[in-house]
């Protein structure tokens, strides 16, 4: 990363000769006396996401694939998940390209690339996460039949799904867009039609809002299972209901909050992408805001590994043996302290039966 800020730094001289038409083509399409700082701001941010977020993801992977196995529902969304956050994280650093090689805008599928990644990853995620949710919605409305509907196959169907899904909505544009001739340059609010921007921004709330409302769905009956009132006497059938539910309702908050921070992160983006496609101009602020807007959803693939390091206990103690971090082990304590204990209560004991037998003794 450090190598291409030097690149950069070095070619700022000829990024300012740029001329008007140029510079509106790339981000921050700001004056040419402006245009390098901002440039090496932002391009600087993208590759911190690049690092985090590659870095991040990648470990979930080892993690998952290594030590917890891909054998529940769960743990493959996990991974695709993961995938999708790994190649957003990839497309962010790759962006640097864009600046070092202007000629790689001149070409109809390097320049269609630039943006239609980060679009087939998002659909890619969200898709992912409505899956993952729905999985936790089976978990807790019927736990009885939860293994028999989520098998292991339908989780691969559902991956496949939602990555073939994606794939198809992201390549549309290499088959139906025709204009390319006309485009002086490659400018993301003037390289796809219109309706592509409709049709990409209203997949993406209808992903979201089902994910919403199943979240909703699975809240209102985990409340109302935690809060009923617990009997005198509980079975043993019970307690241990209680106990799954509980489980199932700590993985239902997990994806709650990673579809909860990918809403916020994508949705401001997703705002502008309709106003776009509805026909409505933007000025040249609003264009920047935009652009760091993009910036904040790509922010987003840096936050599900910590959020599955915070909240699975599975996922923390096998990340801490991926890197042989030193678990504290209580047990040898509490053994110590049994038999200390133990000790003392011989101890006492004997005392007390050596007053009573000397107690006996002198009154005979």
């Amino acid at each position: 990363m450090i190598f291409f800020l030097i690149i950069i730094f070095f070619r700022t001289s000829d990024l300012n000769e740029m001329n008007a038409s140029n510079l509106s083509s790339e981000f921050p399409p700001l004056s040419p006396g402006g245009y390098s700082t901002a440039l090496i701001v932002f391009l600087t941010l993208q590759q911190c996401v690049f690092v985090l977020s590659f870095s991040g993801n990648l470990v979930v992977i080892i993690v998952v694939l290594k030590y917890l196995k891909l054998n529940t529902f769960s743990n493959q969304m996990v991974v695709s998940l993961a995938v999708t956050d790994l190649c957003t994280g990839f497309s962010s650093g790759s962006q640097l390209l864009y600046i070092l090689f202007p000629v790689m805008d001149q070409n109809k599928v390097s320049c269609f690339l630039r943006f239609r990644i980060v679009v087939t990853m998002t659909i890619a995620s969200q898709l992912s996460l409505v899956f993952s949710t729905l999985d936790r919605l089976v978990a807790i409305h019927y736990p009885h039949k939860y293994s028999g509907i989520m098998t292991k196959s339908l989780g691969i169907f559902f991956i496949i799904l939602a990555w073939s899904f994606a794939l198809i909505t992201g390549l549309l544009p290499f088959f139906t867009q025709d204009n390319w001739d006309d485009i002086q340059f490659c400018f993301y609010q003037i390289v796809f039609d219109k309706y592509l921007y409709l049709f990409d921004s209203f997949t993406t709330v209808s992903f979201m809002m089902t994910s919403f409302f199943m979240n909703l769905a699975i809240l209102k009956t985990a409340w109302s299972f935690l809060n009923r009132v617990r009997p005198a006497f509980e079975t043993s059938r019970n307690r241990q209901k209680r106990i799954k539910m509980k489980s199932d309702v700590n993985s239902a908050k997990v994806w709650g909050l990673v579809t909860l921070f990918n809403s916020i992160c994508w949705a401001p983006f997703t705002a502008f992408n309709i106003k776009i496609g509805l026909g409505v101009a933007y000025t040249m602020p609003e264009i920047i805001v935009m652009n760091w807007l993009v910036f904040l959803g790509m922010l987003n693939s840096i936050m599900n590994p910590f959020i599955f390091a915070w909240h699975r206990q599975d996922f923390n103690k096998s990340l801490k043996r991926l890197f042989k971090i030193q678990q504290r082990r209580v047990e040898p304590v509490v053994g110590i302290q049994v038999i200390t204990l133990r000790k003392s209560n011989t101890a006492s004991y004997s005392a007390n039966n050596d007053r009573a037998s000397s107690s006996h003794t002198t009154k005979t």
